[in-house]
């Protein structure tokens, strides 16, 4: 009998507080979901924290078929989520439009037509909704207090009152608070001459963490650095440190995958140096790059290579495949009918069990047999 494929994964997750007890019962749930469709007899360990000096630095836990053995690795940035999220929305308001300031003033947008214009809608969603509902209410609160009262004084303050009221209310009913905070994190910690503080410091652990195991783990035949929405950002920025302080051996088991990537964000803007210059880095013809976005899937930049904002085409060297999972081929219809009008669950569902098997599903790449390499050349 032949001895299973051995592979290791450092996977970032997106901007997610909800941390690792939730990704490691996505994960579960999938593998229970996969054997009883497929009839396999997938198995997946228990979950156990890694320490540095500093603190965990990554979650650990395995799966395995018969022929694939994943060890895969939960990066431990949740941290930096948690601490960044707004847990009031009018400090949020205000940041956001700060944000979207520095990025419609700071951002190459002759490069927006590299992305799909549903993205870039996706993009502007959360500020549409401040901008028409601040205005609404201020209306609704000037014209109906000032009218009746004939004080204008006492329709401005009531229109204020009226935006404090309203505008809450709406980003939380049109699905705008997640978006929006994503947003604002990348553009205050990612989008700048130099990474945030914490950012940087997380990605310096990451890499020397990586390094130690990959140098001490010679069994397996593949190494990923995975990241899923907001992570694919930092999975990029953690390969090309890892790129640059591995040998030649080492590097040719290095692979990126990356799932609902929304790299563009940063790429686009003209400060971003520290994410321009690591990002540059990877083109490299001896990296290969698969990533998995759905065209449906506006919170992410579909078919657009995310070096292609800084690189001319006939320049990139680097292996780079980007897949359609074609989740409506592979969802039932009624389901994937509703997942049509919820945004937020069809984000999440490239890391799930799908009702019929694919070859691009999260668990199948990880327990594949052979090189995601493969996949790209």
């Amino acid at each position: 009998m032949n001895k299973p494929y051995r592979r290791a994964v450092f996977h970032f997750s997106g901007f997610d507080p909800r941390g690792v007890s939730m990704y490691r019962q996505t994960m579960a749930e999938a593998v229970s979901a996969t054997n009883k469709r497929d009839g396999k007899s997938i198995k997946i360990s228990k979950r156990r924290a890694i320490k540095d000096e500093k603190g965990v630095v990554a979650h650990h836990w395995s799966v395995e078929d018969e022929a694939c053995c994943t060890d895969f690795y939960f990066l431990a940035w949740d941290d930096v989520i948690r601490k960044q999220w707004f847990r009031k929305t009018a400090p949020m308001i205000v940041e956001g439009f700060k944000g979207y300031f520095k990025f419609i003033t700071g951002a190459d947008t002759s490069y927006f037509k590299l992305v799909r214009s549903w993205s870039i809608a996706t993009l502007f969603f959360p500020l549409i909704i401040m901008l028409a509902f601040t205005l609404l209410g201020f209306a609704l609160g000037s014209l109906i207090v000032g009218g009746l009262s004939g004080n204008a004084l006492m329709g401005a303050i009531a229109g204020v009152v009226a935006i404090a009221v309203i505008l809450p209310m709406a980003m939380r009913r049109f699905k705008g608070v997640w978006l929006l905070q994503f947003f604002i994190f990348n553009m205050q910690a990612l989008s700048n001459a130099e990474l945030r503080g914490d950012v940087e410091e997380k990605l310096v652990r990451f890499a020397v963490f990586a390094r130690t195991e990959i140098e001490h783990r010679d069994a397996w035949q593949e190494v990923l650095v995975a990241g899923h929405s907001n992570g694919c950002m930092l999975a990029s920025l953690l390969m090309q440190r890892l790129w640059d302080s591995l040998d030649e051996a080492q590097k040719s088991k290095l692979a990126l995958l990356t799932f609902a990537q929304s790299i563009g964000l940063c790429g686009f803007m003209r400060k971003a140096s520290a994410v321009r210059k690591s990002l540059s880095a990877l083109n490299d013809e001896g990296l290969y790059w698969l990533d998995v976005t759905a065209p449906t899937d506006g919170a992410s930049c579909c078919r657009t290579s995310p070096l292609a904002p800084f690189i001319k085409d006939e320049a990139l060297v680097y292996h780079y495949k980007t897949v359609n999972p074609r989740f409506f081929k592979f969802i039932d219809a009624q389901r994937y009918k509703g997942l049509k009008h919820n945004k937020f669950e069809l984000h999440f569902y490239y890391l799930k069990a799908l009702d019929m098997p694919s070859e691009y599903e999260f668990l199948s790449l990880l327990l594949r047999a052979q090189s995601i390499k493969e996949l790209v050349s």
